[in-house]
């Protein structure tokens, strides 16, 4: 870690964010940093289908990488509502149980998925 020192810590530690300050933690401490460089902020947030409304139409990708976040954004997507032809997440920090059933959720909505290392992608089936 001397090679690092004089690099302001957001800097060492890749710009981690998360609404899981446990998640940000785990980041750190595998680069050699503590509790003490987190820096927590306030930011403004809305609904994944606030945020879809604000488009004219669904995205045909929506392509989600929330840092330990992704299970909780993928299900407040209304896949009545919003359909994008292709869904692409992280699933790596998702609980076994949660991933499941996301994956039968979005299978029983009409994707088919295909999971690659730590991510997952899910495509709209074709007739």
């Amino acid at each position: 870690l001397a090679s690092l020192e004089g690099i302001p810590h957001w800097a060492r530690s890749n710009g981690i964010a998360s609404f899981d300050r446990q998640h940000v933690l785990m980041h750190a401490q595998r680069i050699g940093l503590g509790e003490d460089v987190i820096e927590e902020q306030e930011v403004a947030c809305i609904t994944l289908s606030a945020l879809l409304e604000m488009g004219h139409e669904t995205p045909d990708l929506l392509k989600v990488d929330t840092e330990g976040y992704d299970y909780e954004v993928l299900s407040m997507l209304d896949l009545e509502q919003h359909r994008p032809a292709i869904i692409h997440f992280e699933h790596l920090h998702i609980l076994p149980d949660h991933y499941e059933s996301m994956i039968v959720r979005l299978h029983d909505a009409g994707y088919l998925s295909l999971a690659y290392k730590i991510n997952t992608t899910a495509n709209v089936k074709r007739d």
